[in-house]
């Protein structure tokens, strides 16, 4: 049977005021030699982000240009029907326009 002797290990209670001036030292020094390369990081970071916004604003640009020429020929076509609705039924336009304008009247004058 194989046994391993451990001896019991006691925590350095004898830390200096010094040592731990040194380890602070270091420790700062380890810190101001990183900065370089965090900035790089995010520097790089930044770019690619600032690309990447870029791009969806441009999409974003195309679509709404695409949605107002929609729109656009939507409203077009929408104004020659109702044209030619009008101008081959003048009576039945008016009357549903002085319709219209009776409800929207009934409705205003029920709100107040």
């Amino acid at each position: 049977m194989n046994t391993i002797e451990t001896t019991p290990t006691t925590p350095n209670t004898s830390t200096t005021p010094g040592s731990i001036r040194q380890v602070a030292s270091d420790l700062q020094e380890s810190a101001r030699a990183a900065i370089p390369g965090v900035r790089r990081q995010l520097d790089a970071t930044a770019e690619v982000t600032r690309d990447a916004a870029a791009t969806v604003i441009d999409n974003l640009r195309c679509a709404a240009r695409d949605a107002a020429e929609v729109l656009r020929r939507d409203a077009h076509h929408s104004k020659h029907v109702a044209e030619r609705y009008i101008g081959s039924n003048p009576w039945r336009s008016a009357a549903i326009i002085g319709a219209a304008g009776l409800l929207v009247g009934a409705l205003l004058s029920r709100r107040r």
